[in-house]
């Protein structure tokens, strides 16, 4: 199942369920300070214990750095509601790898 979201004007949000427990969230178009708390509230839907939710950033187009320090905040909220939150794109070969997303310079472990 697949779940299309306008997040704003100018960011659309995908979601899809991989599994019983990992959601895979494919962000496009502009990430902005002005689509930040939108975005914030779509993926905080997400936040099951135990879930894991994938943020794929691959597909924006424009990143305003200014929205890294709510993408922490937002991870450490997960943490406290026993979900992971993890930044990704692309699909790797190896099951789960440390990769560092380049916009964001944070290392995250992409499940696949």
């Amino acid at each position: 199942m697949k779940i299309d979201l306008p997040i704003g004007e100018r960011l659309r949000l995908v979601a899809a369920q991989e599994d019983s427990s990992t959601y895979r969230l494919v962000l496009t178009g502009t990430l902005d300070h002005l689509a930040a708390p939108a975005l914030a509230e779509a993926v905080r839907g997400f936040f099951l214990s135990g879930t894991v939710v994938i943020l794929d950033l691959d597909g924006v187009q424009i990143y305003d750095p200014s929205v890294t320090m709510d993408l922490i905040a937002l991870r450490r909220e997960a943490t406290k509601t026993g979900a992971c939150l993890h930044f990704g794109g692309e699909e790797h070969e190896s099951g789960a790898r440390p990769r560092r997303h380049s916009r964001l310079g944070l290392l995250s472990v992409v499940r696949r």
